[in-house]
């Protein structure tokens, strides 16, 4: 069996060990760079598989703070559609700028959506873009929409 391990006072990413917590199996309390205080196992910290409290995912994950709203879902539903083998996919239909594979690009380009609006391709066989895309209000939308979806035409309404 190999010798303890003793790794009090070193440094795993963020972590210092302050001490051992428990055995079988080893856990090690740390201290983050942020000050947060946590236990870790002791073969995670040695593989480098943790690296901090969660501090340091936290920080990675936050963009922009808008993935709760209707802006973003709609860029997310765009997407979606674009990379399906579905409709989209079949005609080639994608996202035409590829600064929109991003959020943050999109929504300077097209802003908030206004309240109930659509995302609206203006020429129907052309992809996402700045130049071909408006909000429309969900009346203007319906002109526009497929009545049929039986005949995989796509109909349109006058």
């Amino acid at each position: 069996m190999p010798a303890f391990d003793d790794k009090t006072g070193r440094h795993y990413g963020r972590l210092v060990v302050l001490g051992l917590f428990s055995h079988n199996p080893t856990n090690w309390l740390c201290r983050c760079d942020c000050g947060e205080t946590v236990v870790r196992l002791g073969r995670s910290l040695a593989k480098g598989a943790t690296k901090s409290c969660g501090c340091l995912n936290r920080g990675m994950n936050t963009t922009h703070g808008k993935s709760k709203t209707a802006t973003w879902r709609i860029w997310v539903g765009m997407r979606s559609r674009c990379r399906s083998r579905g409709r989209y996919g079949r005609r080639g239909i994608g996202v035409d700028d590829p600064r929109w594979n991003e959020y943050p690009p999109f929504l300077a380009d097209m802003g908030e959506r206004p309240p109930g609006a659509h995302l609206h391709r203006v020429k129907n066989d052309r992809g996402y873009s700045k130049a071909n895309c408006v909000w429309l209000a969900p009346s203007q939308h319906m002109k526009f929409h497929a009545t049929s979806r039986l005949d995989r035409q796509p109909r349109y309404m006058t």
